[in-house]
């Protein structure tokens, strides 16, 4: 009896130790395999059905081979040693794998999805089996007594995913940052293989039978359960893990388009998600006894708020920005509104959440069966459950959302937690009854009468840091107010996020009223708008393109590398946006090929919309745009250009930090024509000097020209080449300008009417303290900093006009 309770506290430290190590695993393998199959909705689901699978291939397979097992808990220790040593050889086998497919081409979609898998299999097949088998063994090798199964299971079960909350905040927020990711492995994989020892000398000691000598032992008869009973339990776990990766996958993307979709809000969801399981087991562990009646309730619990939820979810954005303008921009504060972010997300989803987590240790404890079957039962019911995690993640988080939006997403996932209440409430006592009639009522209502507005996740709320006049007038007025100039040209969310166009007002207009002296001074230095209203791509509710503020930048973008490389005749754009780069680069004569990578379908579809800024391009027959992972295409690609731009989204949007990486240059370096030149883009706002010289001292590694062109519209443009660019190759400018009418135009709507402004444009005192400055190192796939830096910099607001911030454009 005396060590009884320090036994379990070691136990429960360890399964919580392993959870943390799992969850890490996860983010740096996804981390590692958009390498490999590109960061696009597809490559992502691919990745997450085959790490799902793999638990699930575990769970079930080595549920049913612990029956046969003597020693379990030596099992168990071994695969906590396999799974530490495969983590900790992760990079070198990550680096054969990435040789061995270099000839495959990863076209999206039917090669994207064989070979991907094919890929994600020889990385994570093997580590994600034996995780699924890690629970089924520690059941089997722990549970001496049918009657205290349940409690242990769930238990074991609540600690592991204890453990799998820490790891996903400290991985998202933390070790990534400090360690990169072969660091952050090694790290997690020494825990692995401490655990594992210790289990080995724990099952040598025999704690199964020491834990269990000082309790006595009951001999309750294990209640049988018939095939139709048993498919009844099947399916409710299989339906279980459908709706929750579904409405994970929702409340992530609700939360990017409510605070920004950096990876912050992914951490937050997903640690919020794991501690509700883990508090619905701990739950379940806690109740003297449990049965389908207690399902029953905790699914009536689930769809009454999930119900009540939906109800309030156009209104997440308004709210985020009333907590948002109270916030100073210091780092104190980012600590403090994230973690208030954290705090409101678990008030608010903890119960249904729980209460959808509590369901799989129920079912358990109806199917523990015998005590030999106690293994098999857990991985049985665990692999219907993660067999259903990864339909919810496939179908609910990405196949849905070619068909539907959001608002009808989360009607879907309504439905389908109405229908597991409806295939329990036959358990349920009267008043039981009642709560579920109130529960499946309140579903049917709000799936009639929608009360969902997908127009206010349209525009981020999220840039805008200063209050406006009607901040505190409530969401309805606040969206009132906010559209009243402004108009929604299109909407659409679909499986790679949500996207918009909106037209604004004219800026002489807007600023006028509330800035004038702002006002005047922009329409001096960049012009008046005229007579058409500005028009912005959105991406997540963030502004990717304008027609007005981004004019200079987009055409500049492919002027400026076009003016100086010798005779170009084909070019690569990253990220099509508005189109203007890629229209503006056929202007020049000899242009015979522009390719445009861009990774969202529907910002190719929103062409039209930008017709008279341009040029028509979805209909020049020399611009070809290829949808998907631009790293993924150039990899991939056996082309070479004379020029590439790359004008990707911000660094702290999700995945965006690898087109700022050493490795992406290296590569864009290997594709470009003797003599061409690479473009970077990146913004002076919302940024800093440390995260400039970071960018430019990584260009500068790969390229050992760099010249830096500062735009007047808060924007810089790094032009890098092999070969120093000539007084010669300047002096060309101003014969090559007057080669096209339409070029010249172009140009001197953006103030460049001889090669002696587009020299004025360069900045070399900039670069050289920039280079100088001191940084913590390159940025390199294998150590991104750049995403977590430019996140705290998005927060602080750091160097950006925060009026032109306010108006969304």
């Amino acid at each position: 009896m005396k060590l009884e309770r320090p036994l379990w506290t070691l136990i429960h430290l360890t399964v919580l130790l392993t959870g943390g190590c799992a969850l890490t695993y996860q983010v740096v393998w996804q981390r590692y395999l958009s390498r490999l199959a590109g960061s696009d909705s597809l490559a992502t689901a691919v990745v997450l059905a085959v790490f799902l699978g793999g638990l699930s291939v575990g769970y079930l397979v080595c549920g049913r081979w612990s029956r046969r097992l003597r020693r379990p808990l030596w099992t168990y220790g071994i695969l906590e040693i396999g799974i530490g040593g495969w983590a900790l050889l992760f990079p070198w086998w990550f680096s054969i794998v990435e040789r061995l497919t270099a000839g495959w081409s990863f076209a999206a979609p039917g090669w994207l999805v064989i070979q991907g898998t094919v890929g994600a299999i020889l990385l994570v097949g093997p580590p994600t089996v034996w995780m699924g088998a890690t629970v089924p063994m520690l059941t089997r090798g722990l549970v001496r007594d049918l009657e205290r199964a349940t409690g242990t299971h769930a238990r074991l079960y609540a600690w592991n995913t204890l453990g799998a909350f820490v790891g996903t905040l400290l991985a998202g927020f933390a070790l990534i940052q400090l360690y990169g990711l072969p660091g952050t492995l090694k790290r997690a994989a020494i825990v692995n293989l401490i655990v594992g020892g210790i289990w080995l000398v724990l099952d040598r000691w025999d704690i199964g039978r020491r834990l269990h000598d000082s309790r006595p032992t009951t001999t309750s008869p294990p209640i049988g359960v018939s095939i139709g009973e048993r498919r009844l339990l099947w399916t409710l776990a299989l339906l279980s893990g459908v709706y929750f990766m579904l409405f994970e996958s929702l409340f992530v993307r609700i939360l990017k388009l409510t605070i920004g979709a950096s990876s912050y809000s992914f951490s937050l969801v997903v640690a919020v998600f794991i501690a509700s399981i883990a508090v619905g087991s701990f739950w379940v562990a806690r109740r003297p006894r449990v049965s389908l009646a207690t399902a029953a309730f905790s699914l009536s619990i689930a769809l009454l708020g999930l119900g009540l939820l939906f109800m309030t979810l156009d209104r997440w954005p308004y709210l985020a920005h009333v907590v948002r303008i109270g916030f100073s921009g210091s780092i104190e504060a980012m600590i403090f509104y994230y973690s208030l972010v954290f705090v409101v997300l678990t008030v608010v989803l903890i119960v249904p959440v729980a209460a959808m987590g509590a369901v799989p240790p129920i079912l358990f404890d109806r199917l523990k069966g015998e005590l030999e079957d106690l293994g098999s039962a857990s991985g049985g019911l665990l692999a219907w459950n993660a067999l259903g995690n990864l339909l919810g993640g496939l179908i609910g988080g990405y196949l849905l959302f070619a068909y539907l939006g959001i608002g009808e997403v989360f009607v879907v996932g309504l439905l389908l937690v109405a229908l597991s209440v409806g295939l329990t409430i036959r358990w349920l006592s009267f008043r039981g009854r009642l709560l579920a009639i109130v529960a499946l009522t309140l579903a049917v209502f709000v799936s009639v009468t929608f009360p969902y507005d997908p127009l206010r996740f349209a525009s981020g709320t999220f840039r805008i840091r200063s209050p406006l006049d009607y901040s505190h007038d409530g969401a309805s007025e606040f969206y009132r107010q906010f559209y009243e100039s402004r108009s929604v040209l299109a909407y659409v969310d679909d499986p790679t996020g949500t996207f918009s166009v909106i037209e604004n007002p004219r800026p002489e207009e807007t600023l006028a009223l509330r800035f004038p002296a702002l006002a005047a001074a922009l329409i001096e230095q960049l012009g008046s708008s005229g007579e058409s209203r500005p028009r912005s791509v959105l991406v997540n509710g963030k502004s990717d393109s304008s027609t007005y503020f981004d004019r200079e930048t987009l055409r500049l973008a492919a002027h400026i590398p076009a003016l100086l490389v010798q005779e170009p005749r084909s070019a690569f754009v990253i990220g099509l946006g508005t189109g203007v780069t890629a229209a503006e680069l056929t202007l020049h004569p000899g242009m015979k090929d522009v390719t445009v990578a861009e990774i969202a379908p529907a910002v190719v579809d929103f062409l039209p919309h930008f017709r008279a800024a341009n040029r028509d391009l979805e209909h020049n027959d020399r611009v070809t745009i290829d949808v998907g992972d631009a790293l993924r295409i150039l990899r991939r690609s056996d082309s070479r250009w004379d020029i590439i731009t790359s004008e990707p989204s911000n660094p702290w949007v999700t995945g965006v930090d690898q087109l700022f990486s050493r490795d992406f240059y290296r590569l864009v370096k290997s594709r470009l024509e003797d003599g061409g030149v690479f473009l970077q883009w990146i913004q002076r706002y919302a940024t800093n000097e440390q995260i400039m010289a970071l960018v430019m001292q990584t260009v500068r590694s790969e390229f050992p020209h760099v010249y830096l062109f500062r735009t007047a519209s808060g924007d810089d443009l790094l032009l890098a080449t092999e070969t120093a660019l000539t007084p010669a190759r300047f002096a060309a400018v101003d014969d090559r300008m007057t080669h096209s009418t339409d070029l010249a135009a172009s140009l001197a709507d953006v103030g460049i009417d001889s090669a002696a402004a587009l020299q004025a444009l360069l900045d070399d005192d900039a670069l050289a303290a920039a280079l100088q400055r001191e940084i913590p190192g390159i940025e390199t796939l294998d150590h991104p900093r750049l995403h977590y830096l430019s996140g705290q910099a998005f927060f602080r607001g750091a160097s950006i006009d925060e009026e032109r911030a306010l108006l969304g454009y």
